[in-house]
């Protein structure tokens, strides 16, 4: 592959936003919007600390046991490295030539920029943007990405499903028929992404001389997408590899509860976890702050876990993944971005 003629320039700042042109009414608005989920995720954290009290919460907190916690914070940091691994694999199975330790930068930074960011949108976005600056190829990212996001989301439901049938805990069952649902959606919604009739529609959609060139990339993201499908073993490889990255997430949250107290089965966090990571990816707060604490009390209450328990689990996992995410602002200071060559 030839050497990127990229230029280095610098990632936008943590904020993730720019002013929006004058005049643009839409941009104004997207910008407000963004603000927005700030005061939203405030609100709603106060009210569940108006349900769950912060003196019962910081009790639950006070009594954590400390390796246990200290093991968290570990498991954050191999969290970001396996995340890194699986991008990673992803690339080097279309012969890319990534070396791993740059895609773990870059898997660093993205997530440290993203926590500034509703839900994971930016992580997705650095990602895309560090890795075609360096190898001048966007569809090459934007497929890898695509794919990666894909296969992620296929493991969270898949482990519902499989949580919903070795589990005891007895979650009502709306929650399984959304599963299901779920996953057929997902199954459905990459069969037509595949499909020709599909492709031949979304260029239909975009027609005139003055879109050939949106054309032109998207064709050639389908070209990238096809690479991959005629490696069906690298792909089978890529969804084990997925659902061993949602595990070791779940037992993040196993170790955390256990270190507060909670009594839960692994099958229960099977089912929990998943749904709660979903809930958080909907962009409607700052990073999935509050709507994610709601999702735990409200899924955790069905099995009765205190919502105290449920609340400070939340919290203080999500803040350790923060702590797991901060090489990625020393990389992000020290230009670190876009992931080198071999």
């Amino acid at each position: 592959m030839a050497k990127s003629q990229v230029s280095d320039a610098p990632l936008p700042g943590p904020a993730g936003s720019q002013a929006p042109a004058k005049g643009g009414l839409k941009a104004l608005a997207g910008h407000v919007l963004r603000w927005l989920r700030i005061p939203l995720s405030l609100a709603v954290l106060a009210y569940l600390l108006y349900l769950v009290e912060p003196a019962q919460a910081l009790a639950v907190l006070a009594n954590a046991d400390p390796w246990l916690v200290l093991l968290v914070a570990g498991m954050a940091v191999v969290d970001r490295m396996l995340a890194a691994f699986r991008w990673y694999m992803l690339l080097r199975g279309k012969h890319v030539d990534v070396a791993f330790w740059p895609v773990a930068r870059l898997t660093f930074v993205s997530n440290f920029i993203g926590s500034f960011l509703p839900a994971g949108v930016g992580i997705e976005a650095v990602r895309v943007y560090g890795l075609s600056r360096r190898t001048a190829d966007l569809a090459l990212a934007l497929s890898s990405v695509i794919v990666e996001r894909v296969l992620a989301l296929g493991a969270l439901v898949l482990l519902v499903v499989l949580g919903l049938l070795v589990s005891d805990a007895g979650f009502p069952v709306w929650i399984s028929r959304l599963a299901w649902v779920g996953l057929a959606a997902i199954l459905l919604g990459s069969l037509a992404l595949m499909l020709g009739p599909t492709r031949r529609l979304s260029l239909l959609l975009l027609p005139g001389q003055l879109l050939a060139p949106v054309r032109a990339k998207l064709l050639e993201l389908y070209q990238r997408l096809d690479e991959y499908r005629a490696q069906p073993l690298m792909l089978a490889g890529a969804v084990a590899m997925a659902l061993a990255f949602q595990l070791f997430r779940v037992a993040t949250y196993v170790v955390a509860g256990a270190a507060i107290g909670i009594d839960a089965s692994f099958h229960t966090y099977m089912v929990v976890v998943p749904i709660v990571s979903l809930v958080m990816m909907v962009p409607i707060s700052f990073g999935g702050l509050g709507v994610g604490e709601a999702a735990f009390i409200s899924l955790l209450g069905l099995v009765g876990i205190p919502a105290e328990q449920s609340f400070t689990l939340s919290i203080m996992v999500l803040v350790l993944s923060l702590v797991g995410t901060l090489p990625g602002g020393w990389f992000y200071l020290r230009g670190g971005v876009a992931p080198g060559r071999r």
